[in-house]
């Protein structure tokens, strides 16, 4: 009965680390254009380049949301920096940002939008 349980343990737990065994293919990035992973594929988002620097609209509040920096996954925008004013006198402010990575699977639509001008990807393969 223990060999059973030995060799079913081994079955399973080599079926789920081949299910996890990522090869590097390639580093891109992504830009305006949209841009689809293929089939096999998987990619992993590890930064955004920005148009412009946070600071530079924080210190020209006007009113409102300073900006809001966001991309396009499956054409839905999904925000990754955003700031805010955070006191009525205009003396401090909030900036949020997305934490990094964000994994995406094959078949995804990826663009960068509102103030990104691109992000840096890394490929695997599956």
């Amino acid at each position: 009965m223990n060999k059973f349980f030995l060799l079913f343990f081994i079955l399973i737990s080599k079926n789920v680390l081949s299910q996890t065994n990522l090869q590097f293919n390639k580093v891109k990035l992504i830009g305006a254009t949209p841009d689809t992973i293929p089939s096999g594929k998987i990619w992993k988002v590890e930064s955004a380049i920005y148009s412009g620097d946070i600071a530079t609209y924080v210190s020209n509040y006007a009113g409102g949301d300073i900006r809001t920096d966001d991309i396009l996954i499956n054409n839905f925008p999904t925000t990754i920096r955003k700031s805010d004013q955070a006191s009525a006198g205009g003396q401090s402010s909030i900036v949020w940002e997305q934490q990094f990575p964000i994994w995406l699977p094959a078949g995804t639509i990826l663009q960068t939008r509102n103030n990104v001008r691109y992000l840096s990807v890394i490929e695997f393969n599956q």
